[in-house]
């Protein structure tokens, strides 16, 4: 279980270049998988979910407001094995 923030720059969630271990950090993980937290605070870009993706929590508010998007491509699907924090 590991914690990853979407960078400012956003991008497609499994590119590991859209997430750091650090709000508004550099690139320096990979993408969030099964048992992982994602969170999406004020300084997230818009992020793309292009794959069948999973995660344990998307939490888009306790660090910092998301103000950007979150999409989901049709026919994709972004499993979440606890919740989701708007």
């Amino acid at each position: 279980m590991a914690t990853k923030y979407a960078r400012a720059a956003g991008g497609i969630w499994g590119t590991d270049a859209t997430w750091s271990t650090a709000s508004n950090g550099a690139a320096d993980t990979t993408h969030p998988i099964a048992g992982d937290t994602a969170y999406f605070d004020d300084h997230s870009g818009a992020v793309t979910v292009d794959a069948a993706e999973a995660c344990a929590v998307v939490d888009c508010n306790t660090v910092g407001a998301y103000a950007s998007t979150l999409t989901i491509n049709s026919g994709q699907v972004l499993t979440m094995t606890s919740h989701m924090i708007l």
